[in-house]
């Protein structure tokens, strides 16, 4: 891994990487992966921003589930 993230962005220039995750009832992201085969230092700073991010669970007649969710994200 490089030392300076914009290194590791670079090449990951034009390439789209999935993001899947669940989203549980309570919003929190858990059993994220991302489908990138070395370890990428910008990649993993995506990741982190995904995490902080709140989402809504899905709803099955109007309460909360888990969902799997998948985020495409274009570098």
């Amino acid at each position: 891994m490089a030392n300076n993230p914009s290194e590791d962005c670079d090449k990951l220039d034009g390439e789209s990487v999935l993001y899947r995750f669940i989203v549980n009832e309570n919003g929190i992201i858990s059993k994220m992966n991302n489908y990138i085969e070395e370890p990428n230092e910008c990649a993993e700073l995506v990741e982190i921003t995904i995490r902080a991010t709140q989402f809504t669970p899905g709803k099955v007649n109007g309460a909360p589930v888990s969902t799997v969710f998948g985020l495409p994200v274009k570098f």
